[in-house]
């Protein structure tokens, strides 16, 4: 067990001594449409582009959540608040001028279907789009396309007026074997992400939307080799800035965000990434911290995770002072 805890002390040191201000990445949720424009604009004229948008609802209030990064690639743009019409416009116009459709998000607001979607000038395979499908629609296309050879890149799920629409995008490309869902409820979605992720499927997007007060999901998995990564789904918004901020102290970054209308308020799903420290160096840390805890009794550990390491470390180097702790503080990157 000394081994282990050796080990354990050098993971916490790694996870304490990481310089996250590389990772440049900022998120922000619950913005009405005036104050998303404003942080779109503010974000944008410093280089950072859109990597993760959606519209969605609180009490019929429309708001947006979105993550920026500041990445270089090609020519982007972004538009939000459209109707189904100025929708197809958008899509139509950006199609002319070299644009692909790179994301795209459906919502419902006062009975009626509005849309935020991310283009860009990248280079690709034979791609289309369809949106305002029903469930049956959307199925019917999916089977079509997948025997066209395209592959899905992209999938929404949206209530208006109690029934359930989808947007998605699909593109003739190769990759891993993928499996895609819709209509999964809490449970059924859970069962399907334990099943996918112990066979070696990577979480590609999970959309949430309500219907007749039952949550539902969509979501994509493909079999990828990827960075280690974890997921949440259907957090209330009271609980979603602790998830959050325990996520980040965990070295985690976010790579997709989503948020849905539900039980009245906002429920948020979330996909985050961390190349600072892997899966088995963050379990070999936390299985010290749980053996140190564990045999002393404590109870400190639903701390999120940096803050416990340096707790934890705290005790086993003797460190006298909160002073001496508090200089391992490092501000947030990902800011909301």
């Amino acid at each position: 067990m000394i081994t282990h805890i050796k080990k354990g002390v050098t993971a916490i040191l790694f996870l304490l001594l990481m310089d996250f201000s590389n990772a440049q990445v900022v998120a922000r949720h619950g913005m009405t449409p005036a104050q998303y424009q404003t942080e779109f604009n503010d974000w944008s004229g410093k280089g950072y582009r859109v990597t993760s948008l959606c519209g969605y609802t609180r009490n019929g209030q429309e708001l947006y959540a979105a993550i920026w990064n500041k990445i270089s690639g090609p020519a982007w743009t972004a538009r939000h608040g459209l109707s189904a019409a100025a929708y197809q416009d958008a899509f139509t116009d950006m199609s002319n001028q070299g644009y692909r459709l790179q994301s795209v998000s459906g919502y419902g607001v006062g009975g009626q279907a509005k849309f935020a979607a991310v283009w860009d000038k990248s280079g690709g395979g034979a791609w289309t789009a369809k949106h305002n499908m029903t469930a049956a629609q959307y199925q019917q296309a999916f089977d079509d396309y997948g025997k066209q050879g395209y592959r899905i890149q992209y999938l929404s799920g949206y209530v208006v007026n109690g029934i359930e629409y989808f947007a998605a995008i699909w593109e003739k490309t190769t990759g891993g074997a993928m499996i895609v869902r819709h209509n999964m409820t809490a449970a059924q979605y859970q069962q399907a992400f334990n099943d996918n992720a112990g066979q070696g499927y990577t979480l590609k997007l999970v959309s949430g939307y309500e219907k007749g007060g039952t949550d539902l999901f969509a979501a994509i998995w493909e079999k990828t080799t990827a960075s280690f990564w974890v997921s949440r789904h259907g957090i209330p918004r009271m609980n979603y800035q602790h998830v959050f901020d325990n996520m980040y102290y965990q070295g985690f970054v976010p790579l997709y965000l989503n948020a849905y209308a539900a039980d009245g308020g906002d429920k948020y799903n979330v996909i985050w990434k961390n190349t600072n420290i892997s899966a088995s160096d963050m379990k070999i840390m936390d299985d010290a911290a749980k053996h140190y805890m564990s045999t002393r009794g404590s109870a400190v550990y639903h701390l999120p995770l940096r803050k416990t390491a340096l707790w934890f470390l705290q005790k086993l180097m003797d460190m006298p002072t909160r002073q001496q702790m508090k200089s391992f503080h490092q501000t947030t990157v990902c800011v909301l």
